[in-house]
């Protein structure tokens, strides 16, 4: 079944989904729209749903000051398999690589925009944290 919902906030904030839906869930293909009053943010994923989570392939948006985008697999709400992450305005600009329970983790290239490293750390990741020694 297809369908649409909308979360209205008594701050402001609400949240619009349009795709599929099963046994009164959020399941199947589909968009997820919010937008918090609080820090007028706006996110936005198109992809997978089960039971209400991001789950399988999708693409994650913010519209903020750090222009974040994630395009990749998805576990339970949080980055898992491979992903590519983006930020315009962060020290590590880009991540193209693995991920485990929403962290770092195997093998994965990133790329930094700041401190004048001149060139992408590749290699290994153990739970979001680079493995220097296999570089150097």
């Amino acid at each position: 079944m297809h369908g649409k919902l909308r979360i209205d906030q008594s701050d402001g904030s609400y949240e619009s989904y349009h795709g599929q839906i099963s046994n009164d869930m959020v399941n199947g293909k589909g968009t997820l729209f919010k937008f918090s009053s609080f820090n007028r943010k706006q996110y936005q994923y198109t992809g997978e749903f089960k039971n209400n989570k991001k789950h399988g392939h999708g693409q994650y948006t913010e519209n903020d000051k750090f222009g974040v985008s994630y395009y990749g697999q998805w576990k339970e709400n949080v980055y898992h398999g491979y992903g590519e992450l983006c930020c315009e305005t962060c020290v590590e600009s880009s991540y193209f690589g693995q991920w485990k329970d929403g962290q770092k983790h195997g093998f994965g290239k990133c790329y930094f925009s700041e401190y004048d490293v001149p060139e992408p750390y590749e290699g290994g990741y153990n739970t979001h944290i680079y493995r220097w020694m296999e570089r150097w």
